[in-house]
């Protein structure tokens, strides 16, 4: 049942693993199951009824619309933008967008379902890579958006060397040890950075920064969340689950507008 099997091999065309289980017989029943994973692997269970299993999927495909229709429109929002007045952070934020919505859909098991459902071995890289080129391309919009090479050189230097580091990890990683790039708790360091950068050039006076650093904000509390959760610090639940999209969902509102602003 593993996602190293194609999509099509599984008895439900869902991005979660389904066993029917006959439950005709009152009393305590009691099921046994063995997990064998190459990597990280995050199980929930859960027992649902048919209804309840069809009322549950499509509401979440739904919302699931929702999240990368969005993405989606605003990045070709940012697209037109650049396309109008050529400036490339705009360029680095349809990348960066571009590269949310494909580390979410490897995440959730959209992608799998939908973009390489024959290609089942891209599972095993797929989050590290689309990790890598968010980090990428937030720490290049971020360093054009606040220009900080000009308004701070300091955390400049930091961040080009922090993506630098990130660079030679990812390629080594990517061709030597594949395990590198299951490991992304330090990727918090970047986003913190960028957070203190744009909180620095905000009291400086640069005014525009006021919605960045509210996004950065928002998207710091849900990857600490979203870490807090996968580590069990704090106990499961479906809305902190999901605390990462609806931070990166907020964050992408807020800095589009504050980059509609700044035209």
């Amino acid at each position: 049942m593993g996602d190293q099997n194609p999509f099509d091999h599984r008895l439900f065309a869902h991005k979660n693993f389904e066993i029917p289980v006959s439950n005709s017989s009152e009393g305590v029943d009691n099921y046994y199951f063995k997990i064998r994973s190459s990597q990280k692997a995050d199980i929930r269970i859960a027992f649902r009824s048919v209804n309840r299993f069809v009322f549950y999927a499509l509401n979440e495909y739904f919302l699931y619309g929702i999240f990368y229709g969005m993405i989606l429109i605003i990045a070709l929002y940012n697209l037109l933008i650049y396309s109008a007045i050529r400036e490339v952070k705009y360029l680095y934020y349809v990348f960066y967008l571009l590269s949310v919505a494909g580390f979410a859909m490897a995440l959730d098991g959209i992608g799998f379902q939908y973009l390489w459902p024959e290609n089942p071995s891209w599972n095993s890289y797929a989050t590290g890579v689309f990790a890598f080129f968010i980090i990428t391309f937030a720490i290049l919009f971020s360093v054009k958006f606040l220009n900080l090479k000009h308004r701070h050189r300091i955390f400049y230097r930091i961040l080009i060397g922090f993506l630098a580091v990130k660079s030679l990890l990812f390629l080594v990683g990517l061709w030597f040890f594949p395990s590198l790039l299951e490991i992304q708790v330090y990727d918090v360091v970047p986003f913190s950075l960028i957070l203190i950068a744009s909180i620095q050039v905000l009291i400086k006076g640069y005014k525009v920064a006021r919605l960045f650093v509210a996004a950065y904000s928002i998207l710091f509390i849900g990857l600490m969340l979203k870490v807090m959760v996968q580590t069990a610090v704090i106990p499961h639940g479906t809305v902190l689950y999901y605390s990462l999209h609806i931070a990166f969902f907020d964050r992408n509102a807020l800095t589009d507008f504050g980059t509609g602003r700044s035209c």
